[in-house]
């Protein structure tokens, strides 16, 4: 590193060249420190620099919300979730992966140029968000804005690239064709509502985030099976509270609030990302105690809820969504709003964090693409998912930079011990009768607050992984110097990047409240400009439009200085009973093409 000293004379020249060596000491251990925070390669872009929306396409990616690792294989395969276009797209071999390389199959659209939602059939998808895969290879991936989630037979052995079926549905019966939240209206073992997030453990039992039911299922045989039988969050399965216990008011250690992502470890702990009340919950034995064991981003404290407790730090969260756990016992967490994923060295003892991937190693900062410096290998901007290969590689969906990155063994290689899962379950046969029972066994009923001292024999086990993932920690020093070089890209790309602009809720879904031929209620997006203010960029929103059966009712035509916003209304009239598709663009002056917000509505 070179610093300039100015000339000056004195003790001032003196104090000035002390700072300096200081300063370059300071900046080299922050840089030692952040290990294997540079990405090694992107996949949705060309380079680590452009995050221009790929609207369909083999290479282009629209808003990922998911990615999930095929492990089954003796090279594993990378599945991404490209919400924006209503796919999946499949890569077979994650260790040769390059940056820009195209997908070699597509799930949820007939070929690799469409990229609409379409109405719900066995083939297709509308703004799918979760995936895993369980040790088989079959692909389970969350259809939110269908309401189910679909199964697919080991999809790289289909011999198909494109236009695959599902081979299960869970969440609609047994039914490929109805999109209904919840089945006839009401909240059942059977039934799902906008699910998010999906995760397998090593003995093929399934988890599912029910985001909208304000809950976490789960399924002993889902490959037999599509009724759940252990419920999170809800004292029942027919409940679907927010924060059940307390009626939305804080939380207990049994409660959940729209939780988004779900991940399982090699010891068979369940970790779920429950994003409205800011924190992640851990459960020891997740398949007889559904009380949390440990909290993350609370300080501690099962009763509190609040966004950063009032700052961003190592120990804090705000809107996590994602979750992962590599086989050495790292945690991996997307603290969605605080633009950045945090990993734990050793979750089960310390809910601190020990590396900050997305703000150029500060846990005290938050912000697109940090300090306005545009979009390199180093930012992060809305991450949504996260997910680790067998060799310890990191991927990331950078959903708002359209791209998914890959770090390459960020916290150096991996402990000789790919624990994670044996063959799943069992042989699968009737598949087509799997869902004949669908509101029949509403069993998981375990609430969780009967067995509290589950704590004491929760805590036995973890302690060999804390021991087994210690050797990782000096690794992370050894890894530095080789990303150290990456840190000084962002000065190449000064100029504002594209998507600047921020949307809350992401899509609006009217159900199936408005009676045919009426005009709905207006329901607001509200827009808002995440440039840092240090970059002092202004955006301008010229208007937006849609088409019938939606309208917009009021519009958002302004410029927008760095975390200001607007809102925009729209309405909804049904000309029939079948379900409607429409989106809302946004025009604005940023590059690129046009941002979309989806819509949907079911006339009554």
């Amino acid at each position: 590193m070179n610093f300039r000293i100015a000339r000056v004379s004195g003790s001032y020249r003196r104090r000035l060249g002390i700072a300096a060596v200081l300063l370059s000491v300071a900046l080299y251990a922050a840089i030692v420190l952040a290990t294997g925070t540079t990405a090694d390669v992107v996949l949705g872009q060309p380079n680590s620099t452009s995050s221009t929306a790929g609207h369909g396409g083999a290479g282009g990616l629209y808003v990922p919300q998911g990615v999930a690792i095929d492990t089954s294989s003796t090279t594993n395969r990378v599945y991404v979730v490209d919400t924006g276009n209503s796919r999946v797209l499949g890569w077979k071999d994650a260790a040769s992966l390059t940056s820009g390389e195209p997908a070699d199959l597509v799930i949820g659209q007939p070929d690799f140029t469409s990229h609409t939602c379409t109405a719900a059939t066995a083939s297709s998808l509308c703004s799918p968000v979760g995936a895993a895969v369980d040790g088989s290879g079959n692909l389970y991936v969350a259809d939110e804005s269908h309401h189910r989630v679909l199964e697919f037979n080991s999809p790289f052995d289909s011999g198909l690239t494109e236009g695959q079926n599902a081979n299960l549905v869970f969440g609609q019966g047994s039914d490929f064709t109805t999109e209904f939240c919840n089945m006839a209206g009401s909240v059942t073992a059977a039934s799902l509502c906008s699910p998010t997030g999906v995760a397998l453990d090593g003995l093929g039992h399934l988890y599912v985030a029910d985001s909208e039911n304000n809950r976490v299922l789960e399924y002993n045989t889902p490959l037999t099976n599509t009724t759940a039988d252990t419920v999170f969050g809800q004292a029942n399965s027919t409940s679907s509270n927010c924060n059940y216990d307390t009626g939305a008011g804080n939380p207990t250690d049994i409660d959940l609030c729209e939780p988004f992502g779900v991940a399982v470890d090699g010891s068979n702990n369940l970790w779920v990302a429950d994003f409205a009340n800011n924190r992640v919950l851990e459960y020891n034995t997740p398949l007889t105690n559904t009380t949390a064991d440990t909290v993350f981003g609370q300080g501690g404290s099962f009763t509190s809820k609040g966004c950063n407790n009032a700052t961003p730090s190592d120990g804090s969260l705000c809107d996590p969504v994602g979750v992962a756990v590599d086989g050495s016992g790292h945690l991996y967490v997307v603290d969605y709003l605080n633009d950045r994923v945090l990993e734990y060295n050793t979750p089960l003892t310390n809910t601190t964090a020990d590396t900050v991937f997305g703000q150029g190693g500060s846990f005290t900062t938050e912000g697109c693409n940090y300090g306005g410096i545009g979009v390199t290998a180093t930012t992060l901007c809305e991450p949504f998912a996260v997910a680790v290969d067998g060799s310890g590689n990191l991927y990331v969906a950078d959903e708002a930079n359209n791209r998914v990155l890959k770090y390459n063994q960020p916290l150096g290689s991996p402990s000789p011990t790919p624990t994670a899962t044996a063959t799943p379950t069992a042989t699968r046969t009737a598949t087509a009768t799997a869902t004949a029972t669908p509101t029949a066994t509403p069993t998981a009923t375990t609430t969780g607050s009967a067995t509290p001292t589950a704590t004491t024999t929760g805590s036995a086990t973890p302690t060999p992984t804390k021991t087994a993932t210690a050797t990782a920690t000096p690794t992370r020093t050894a890894t530095a110097t080789a990303t150290a070089t990456a840190t000084p890209t962002p000065t190449a790309t000064p100029t504002p990047e594209p998507d600047k602009l921020r949307f809350k809720p992401k899509s609006l879904k009217f159900g199936k409240k408005t009676k045919v031929g009426k005009r709905s209620q207006a329901e607001s997006v509200t827009i808002t400009n995440s440039s840092s203010k240090r970059s002092r960029i202004h955006i301008s929103i010229t208007g937006e439009t849609t088409a019938a059966p939606f309208a917009v009712k009021s519009q958002c035509i302004k410029t927008l200085a760095p975390g200001k916003s607007c809102k925009v209304s729209v309405t909804f009239t049904p000309p029939n009973t079948t379900k409607q598709y429409g989106d809302l663009t946004i025009n604005d002056n940023e590059a690129g093409p046009p941002q979309q917000i989806p819509l949907s509505g079911t006339g009554k």
